[in-house]
């Protein structure tokens, strides 16, 4: 008899099967083992998972503990860390409030194509907020964040249309 050694991405898509019940019964707390030895391979992604366990509490309810993942995962450029540690700081949750920070890390999501970052950079744009309002710049982010599927931004970038900002 062999037995199949998993690699960290495996293992780590192991832990999604349980978080979201595909092919296997749902098992939060068999999904945070194979995330957190996934995450002890060395995987951003299931840093990422861990920390958003802890953000929304499927295991616990622990915002300071998922900042640590999710510092941790953004550090590897991991772009859904990046953002979601971003909306952390945007609007509070495990940290204090930072814009600047926010921004610098929408950013670094917004360039890897992470749709919902470049949805918020718009936003800051389009509405000035942390940086100096400039419809050109908001309508650019609006239309990647648009092109990648993103609601909001195919949203946005159609009231850019019907207001007439960014658009010659």
């Amino acid at each position: 008899m062999t037995t199949k050694v998993l690699n960290i991405v495996d293992i780590c898509e192991q832990g999604l099967d349980y978080l979201q019940g595909n092919g296997v019964g749902k098992n939060l707390e068999k999904a945070k083992q194979y995330f957190e030895e996934a995450a002890s391979g060395g995987s951003p992604r299931a840093l990422y998972h861990l920390g958003e366990m802890y953000y929304w509490g499927d295991i616990e309810s622990n915002k300071k503990k998922a900042m640590t993942y999710y510092k941790r995962s953004a550090k590897e450029g991991y772009s859904d860390a990046q953002h979601a540690l971003g909306f952390a700081y945007q609007y509070g949750g495990g940290v204090k409030t930072n814009l600047s920070k926010a921004l610098k890390l929408y950013r670094l999501a917004a360039e890897q194509g992470h749709a919902q970052a470049q949805n918020r950079l718009g936003n800051a744009y389009r509405f000035g907020e942390g940086v100096t309002k400039d419809k050109d710049e908001a309508f650019k982010w609006y239309r990647h964040s648009a092109e990648n599927g993103e609601s909001h931004g195919q949203v946005n970038l159609g009231a850019c249309y019907c207001d007439g900002n960014g658009v010659e």
